[in-house]
């Protein structure tokens, strides 16, 4: 008999100190114990102080629950709060991924163009670069065209190595109005100076 209760007792706790997490339309992850949830708000311990205060969360700021038996419940009403919170949570992957001193695998269809971005990001000593695709956080792919008059226009992308989903694309500059005869080199440094530098 006593070894019946303590089985239960075991499956009991289990169950109640259960983990869910929830996903904050800020980016924020709470691992909690979803006590309640009601038409405007849901009631919530952290799972780190599961006997501590009860906590009490608008609905409206909550992307979705993933509950402990594997169930999502999703809690985005319209699709602009939906587009919100997928740009924050590119946000947040965009600040992981390209941290200092991560490792950054430079791509472009244009062989220079790798050479050129190579040598300047390595003056700027932000980024590690890696020849290894495998060993990247991410990977920065520079786009440049020409028009007639030789003037080059390029812009570059952060692309996630892990799905290759593009995470972020700089602004399209060109190299009207610069000193540098070398027209890919010229593009590639103002691609870096004017629109990758500043977001760090």
């Amino acid at each position: 008999m006593k070894e019946i209760m303590t089985i239960l007792f075991l499956i009991m706790t289990t169950y109640v100190y259960s983990q869910d997490t929830i996903r904050h339309i800020s980016g924020k992850v709470v691992i909690a114990k979803v006590i309640e949830i009601n038409k405007e708000d849901v009631k919530y311990k952290k799972y780190s102080n599961i006997n501590g205060p009860t906590y009490l969360l608008n609905k409206k700021e909550i992307i979705s629950i993933t509950y402990h038996n594997g169930e999502t419940e999703v809690f985005i009403s319209s699709k602009k709060e939906e587009n919100s919170a997928h740009e924050l949570e590119d946000t947040v992957i965009f600040k992981n991924l390209t941290k200092r001193n991560n490792k950054v695998y430079i791509e472009s269809e244009n062989a220079n163009a790798i050479i050129h971005a190579t040598n300047a990001i390595g003056i700027w000593g932000y980024w590690i670069i890696t020849k290894n695709k495998e060993e990247a956080d991410f990977i920065l792919k520079f786009y440049i065209r020409f028009t007639v008059i030789g003037d080059a226009f390029g812009s570059a992308q952060f692309i996630d190595p892990m799905n290759d989903k593009i995470i972020k694309t700089t602004k399209e500059v060109n190299t009207l109005m610069s000193w540098d005869f070398n027209t890919k080199r010229g593009v590639i440094n103002k691609i870096i100076k004017k629109e990758i530098k500043p977001l760090f």
